[in-house]
């Protein structure tokens, strides 16, 4: 096989791979709606796909700013999902995801006067999201789209997360990323 035919190839993995990003994640052009762009160098992209769609991410039921209780939780989300995929990844791969929904473990009980979650078995953390990864060339190694229901939260806390905020939501996307990510 001639360099050419090589260089042929090489160019249309690529290009499946740009095709295959884009449907999965729509145009990574700045938006509205995606707080705190990613930087192109990065090695982990997190990106909230209209956040204000989603069906439960706020911290309180009557959030004093609604935007910046949501920019809140994503920054929370994003910064862990950022530090914590990279122990997965092989060196020079990349991981990107984008969420169209999201659910924090829990519900405001009925009555409308607590402002509080209560963490119930009966309302687990719900991710739906499509992510791909890419290997050092920036082929498309992997890729899916997920509906990630964490039926069994309550037992995947770790004792490490135990004090943090979030902490069954981090568990159930520490899970998911420990299962998914090694190539």
């Amino acid at each position: 096989m001639g360099n050419a035919s090589l260089s042929s190839m090489k160019t249309s993995l690529v290009l499946q791979g740009v095709f295959a990003l884009a449907s999965v994640f729509g145009s990574l052009a700045p938006s509205a709606v995606r707080a705190a762009s990613p930087t192109p160098s990065a090695r982990v992209v997190v990106i909230f796909d209209h956040p204000e769609r989603f069906s439960d991410i706020k911290l309180l039921r009557y959030p004093i700013d609604e935007v910046k209780d949501r920019n809140h939780v994503m920054a929370v989300f994003r910064d862990y999902i950022t530090q914590r995929a990279v122990a997965y990844l092989p060196e020079g791969y990349h991981f990107y995801v984008r969420f169209t929904d999201m659910g924090l473990a829990g519900q405001f009980p009925p009555g409308g006067f607590w402002d509080y979650r209560v963490v119930t078995r009966n309302f687990p953390p719900v991710f739906v999201f499509g992510w791909a990864i890419t290997d050092r060339s920036g082929a498309v190694v992997k890729m899916a789209s997920e509906n990630l229901i964490g039926a069994d939260f309550m037992d995947l806390g770790s004792n490490a997360l135990e004090n943090e905020p979030y902490h069954f939501e981090k568990a159930v996307l520490d899970d998911w990323m420990r299962e998914n990510l090694r190539v």
